[in-house]
């Protein structure tokens, strides 16, 4: 095939790719900020995962304002203004800046139908005494003088357990008081009043930041235009994540910009010409045309954390053009595509050598890592763990690897599954297929996912070619 066909195939498939990604973008597409997304879900326990995520989308959900005044009923007014101007700005799901009265009968119908079981460890360890006297307890509490007002009858609750065990349930609320509805702190000569909100959506959801910040932004201003000298404060999972975002992307585009500026420079003081550095960027930006929709096809979203990396190895992607280039200025007229391939190739193996070499130093580090801080955290409150890596890349082969890599999980996939299965005493075959069994059952054990699968498959089949 000619260079002309090549450059038209390669340019046809840029124009593909590039129209795919314009049918996604014009779509929509999430931009990822919760660096949890990244990590991949628990298809063992599908409930649990559940679970986890909806907890995390409630407790990402709350957003909580605190609004100061040096006067108490200014402080109070800015908090009303505040809160109306922000239930109406359509940012949020509920604000809350004004408590209801609190039913305590609620609780009086709870304790009185499971009062057997809702004791406070005081009232626990009396009864158990030997020197408790049940005529002597309902006495007192019979000749109380002022009951709480929520109490129960005294046929329900003799001893008078319910008013302590309340007492257990309600947590100190620091210098928070609840003042005519309104949970408001003193300190100084400032007043503090809090107001509660609940955002309509996802907190790392763009779209949700902009309007979340927005209505926090209006809210604000008309609170200062009733109240100029009310201060107002707010915290929550979404403000922390749009910060991040505009902060990663500030940080991302000085970073871009930044490189291509210093390569720029460079290729015009090396070649006296920008003509490299040109097609050096082209083929960096066709790189990152299919990366793109490679991400958006299989994830349907774009992590920020990606963008913000890979905009630090523009000046990387850009160093092998540049190779390529310097190769072709030193060939002169016997240059031809392929001689220039054959005098880069041991440059991009090196690299992909030791790139390699680096990611998987950074996995012996974190599983190694993690393993260490559970060992060590256990030993501070009397357990003894196992070691569960022992310097595994010093292995002679790979069965020398399975024995000090993950030992733990070694140990369970030889215990419960190759022995189980047969192990080496039913023949040759028998034992091929018994260490590839364990290993596809060992990837599945870690995600239900072909990536584990052929992970499982290849460690399958380095241990049973390491046998033959």
């Amino acid at each position: 095939m000619s260079h002309k066909a090549r450059a038209a195939l390669v340019l046809v498939a840029v124009a593909l790719a590039a129209a795919a990604c314009a049918v996604h973008f014009a779509r929509g597409v999430r931009l990822q900020t919760n660096l949890l997304a990244m990590l991949p879900p628990t298809e063992r326990d599908p409930v649990a995962e559940q679970v986890v995520a909806e907890l995390a989308a409630t407790i990402g959900a709350r957003v909580v304002f605190m609004l100061s005044h040096q006067d108490s009923a200014h402080a109070r007014h800015a908090a009303e203004v505040f809160a109306a101007a922000l239930q109406s700005s359509g940012g949020l799901r509920t604000v809350i800046a004004r408590l209801g009265p609190v039913d305590r009968s609620v609780f009086a119908q709870l304790y009185a139908s499971h009062r057997h079981g809702l004791l406070s460890d005081d009232d626990r360890a009396r009864l158990a005494a030997a020197g408790f006297s049940a005529r002597d307890a309902a006495l007192r509490q019979l000749v109380t003088p002022l009951p709480p007002a929520a109490a129960l009858p005294l046929a329900q609750d003799p001893f008078g357990f319910f008013g302590r065990w309340l007492a257990t349930r309600e947590p100190s609320a620091g210098r928070l008081r609840l003042e005519d509805g309104y949970l408001l702190a003193r300190e100084g000569d400032r007043v503090r009043v809090v107001v509660l909100g609940e955002i309509d959506g996802d907190a790392y959801d763009e779209r949700v930041q902009e309007r979340v910040v927005n209505a926090y932004e209006h809210a604000s201003a008309e609170m200062h235009r009733t109240e100029p000298q009310a201060v107002a404060w707010r915290a929550g999972t979404v403000f922390y994540a749009a910060a991040a975002r505009a902060a990663a992307k500030r940080d991302m585009e000085r970073i871009g910009l930044g490189a291509t500026l210093g390569v720029a420079l460079l290729v015009l003081l090396a070649f006296r010409t920008l003509r490299p550095m040109l097609l050096g960027l082209l083929s960096a930006a066709i790189g990152i045309l299919f990366g793109t929709l490679a991400v958006l096809v299989l994830d349907g979203e774009v992590q920020l954390v990606s963008l913000a990396f890979g905009a630090s190895l523009i000046g990387e992607a850009v160093d092998y053009s540049i190779l390529l280039f310097a190769a072709h200025l030193a060939a002169g007229a016997v240059w031809t595509p392929e001689r220039g391939v054959a005098m880069v190739r041991p440059g991009l193996t090196v690299a992909v050598g030791t790139s390699l070499l680096a990611y998987a130093l950074q996995i012996y580090c974190d599983f190694s890592g993690y393993s260490d801080m559970a060992i060590g955290t256990a030993q501070m409150i009397g357990y003894e763990l196992p070691e569960n890596f022992r310097m595994p890349y010093l292995a002679a082969n790979v069965a020398d690897f399975w024995r000090r890599w993950h030992i733990t999980l070694s140990m369970w996939l030889r215990d419960y599954l190759y022995v189980p299965l047969g192990g080496n005493r039913k023949g040759v075959a028998r034992t091929y297929f018994n260490l590839m069994a364990t290993m596809l059952l060992g990837g599945l054990w870690h995600g239900a996912s072909w990536n584990f699968v052929l992970w499982g498959f290849l460690h399958g089949a380095a241990l049973a070619l390491h046998r033959a």
